[in-house]
């Protein structure tokens, strides 16, 4: 029997719901390759979270990994996927932790290369470290 792949992770915007999801992840065996956009402080306690991981600037977070978690709020949403688009999204899956807004968003990404998704984890995540409690495997 044979493994299931793993993945790359790219968080972009790394707050309280992307870190959380990232940590459960991480914790199923998907490795952590880099963090980008948000605070330095944000990234930080990213890290910290989530483990080692490189620090790229959001142009270059498309071409990071093969899962790109968007964890942006909606408002700055567009302006997060026009910077990502200038990257190579060829064999990636952006992953945009969605509010109101549709996979269509993406759209810009998928002509970039990379497949797109948009989903909202139906929870609230007060906090970094008890944000995973409850996720499912």
């Amino acid at each position: 029997m044979t493994s299931a792949p793993r993945e790359r992770l790219v968080l972009v915007g790394p707050g309280r719901a992307g870190t959380s999801l990232l940590r459960a992840w991480r914790d199923r065996g998907h490795r952590t390759a880099a963090l980008a956009g948000g605070s330095a402080a944000s990234r930080a306690a990213a890290r910290a979270e989530v483990g080692d991981a490189a620090e790229v600037p959001v142009a270059d977070a498309l071409g990071a990994g093969s899962l790109i978690v968007i964890a942006t709020p909606d408002d700055r949403l567009d302006d997060v996927v026009a910077e990502l688009a200038r990257g190579d999204g060829r064999g990636a899956l952006a992953l945009h932790l969605c509010g109101g807004r549709p996979a269509a968003a993406l759209a810009p990404l998928a002509a970039a290369g990379a497949r797109i998704a948009a989903f909202h984890p139906l929870k609230a995540f007060a906090d970094r470290a008890g944000g995973r409690a409850g996720l499912g495997g």
